[in-house]
């Protein structure tokens, strides 16, 4: 992200395929018809111009139809945010009206035009879930609670299911997404979780020396917990995993 010219997206994506092939991830092939919503704000200092860019590029070497498929915002001024409606302009008080959480979801699920209207968010589809069951190493940073947002329609019947990774710890902005997905959840037949990490000082550093963006409640972006960070042997990575698993009705033993 700070760098974005230092990186090599094709080299990136041989990576991923060696990966795969080798079951270390997911299979890549899933993701040959699947559509991508990318945003960066273009006065975001903290992803330089061209990360997101670098982003859309690796996913084209999976996706069959990247032109058509693969969408990226970078030229509204926003700072460094997914916005919502009422987030502003950098420099500026007044809302910007960009829905960011709403035009992802109706780029990523929906033809054009066949998404329903955002709903209004409900409080009581909000429900705290414990994460101590799915975790195996309580030095990684997780918080003992994470987030769910479930409609009520979606208590009767199957739903899809948005993992929104907050990647910084819950509450605040963070929690401002969750209602910023929270409207659109509701009409559209939507689940969200959102895995928390803490934002309080934790104890990663005891276990993973030099861990100083987990220490400080984020996820393992960068390898300080390991080498297999973004597989799924890694310490967020398997925890996530068994998130996902057991919220779909897999098994136990395929956990």
């Amino acid at each position: 992200k700070n760098h974005p010219q230092w990186v090599d997206p094709q080299a990136l994506g041989n990576i991923a395929k060696n990966l795969s092939n080798s079951r270390q991830i997911d299979d890549i092939s899933n993701l040959k018809t699947d559509r991508v919503y990318l945003f960066r704000g273009a006065h975001d200092k903290c992803y330089l111009n061209g990360s997101m860019s670098n982003h859309r590029d690796f996913y084209s070497e999976f996706i069959r139809n990247p032109k058509s498929s693969i969408k990226l915002v970078n030229t509204l001024p926003f700072p460094h945010t997914l916005p919502l409606n009422t987030t502003p302009y950098a420099g500026h008080q007044t809302p910007a009206g960009y829905d960011g959480p709403g035009e992802c979801l109706k780029w990523v699920f929906f033809p054009p035009n066949s998404a329903r209207f955002a709903g209004k968010f409900d409080w009581t589809n909000v429900f705290e879930f414990d994460q101590m069951p799915f975790i195996d190493n309580y030095n990684a940073g997780f918080q003992e609670y994470g987030l769910l947002y479930i409609p009520k329609k979606c208590r009767e019947k199957e739903c899809r299911l948005v993992i929104y990774f907050q990647a910084c710890g819950c509450g605040g902005v963070a929690n401002d997404i969750i209602q910023g997905f929270g409207p659109w959840a509701e009409t559209n037949d939507i689940v969200v979780m959102s895995p928390c990490t803490s934002k309080i000082p934790n104890n990663s550093s005891r276990t993973y020396p030099g861990s100083s963006e987990i220490a400080r409640g984020c996820l393992d972006g960068y390898g300080q917990m390991g080498l297999d960070y973004a597989t799924h042997e890694g310490v967020h990575m398997r925890v996530f995993g068994k998130m996902l698993k057991h919220i779909v009705g897999y098994e136990a033993e395929a956990v």
